[in-house]
């Protein structure tokens, strides 16, 4: 069954099956295509999944005299330069964000402005996207440790934290706080964790064992006593049966 076969079914009925053999045919071209192109094996498999997608939205854009390999080479092509753009206008923020940081950036007093709007921004992420921010900067974590942590590699963890810092900074910007990306990051880093008072761990570790000693008692004591209200009841049912049924 040739590509046009397939690609007809598909239209046609939806066919998982032949979609998906299309995908195996073509794409060690779409992902090869992709990582020449672009140069790094990540940002290659995501280009690889925009073309797919593509063919799976617009297969009936691969008319009767197209071969689907030209097709999908051209529209790898196109999301791989797609691709390229986005990332170059990506690194060229990050530059101008990490200039600005360091020629007038006051972390201290952009904690000191984000602080009492903090965790309302942090209720606007999802929550792959507050756990990377969480571990990065609350929890101090490199970012492949956070990587490790969320299954991610570390260009996706990269990517998750920039956007979240991105969809945070914009939120604090409708608050009248207006800063760069890794100005906020700095902030976050400088600000974030305190160190807690001393013996203040001890405390709480004997404090939560013994409640929850108590509350393993209590739940015990709870058992025992339904137990023996239960065999209460049994006996007492069984001593109000008349003999003669005891007897039959």
């Amino acid at each position: 069954m040739d590509d046009r076969e397939l690609i007809h079914i598909y239209l046609e009925t939806g066919s998982d099956t032949a979609f998906a053999e299309l995908v195996r045919r073509h794409v060690d071209l779409v992902y090869s295509t992709a990582l020449r192109r672009i140069g790094e094996s990540q940002l290659a498999k995501d280009v690889s999944q925009f073309v797919f997608i593509r063919l799976a939205r617009k297969a009936s854009a691969v008319r009767e005299g197209n071969a689907l390999a030209g097709w999908l080479y051209r529209a790898t092509c196109y999301e791989a330069a797609s691709m390229i753009r986005s990332e170059q206008r990506r690194r060229r923020r990050e530059t101008e964000a990490i200039s600005m940081f360091e020629s007038d950036a006051d972390p201290s007093a952009v904690w000191g402005a984000v602080k009492p709007v903090l965790d309302e921004a942090m209720r606007k992420l999802g929550r792959v996207d507050q756990d990377a921010v969480v571990l990065r900067f609350f929890d101090n974590k490199s970012l492949r440790e956070v990587a490790q942590q969320l299954g991610l590699t570390e260009e996706a963890a990269r990517k998750r934290i920039s956007r979240a810092l991105d969809t945070m900074r914009n939120h604090f910007a409708r608050r009248g706080i207006t800063m760069v990306s890794a100005t906020l990051a700095s902030a976050l880093a400088a600000g974030t964790v305190q160190t807690a008072p001393v013996g203040l761990a001890a405390a709480l570790t004997s404090t939560s064992l013994a409640a929850g000693a108590t509350a393993g008692i209590t739940a015990l004591s709870s058992t025992v006593t339904q137990s023996l209200i239960m065999t209460k009841t049994t006996a007492a049912v069984v001593t109000s049966i008349p003999d003669f049924w005891l007897l039959r």
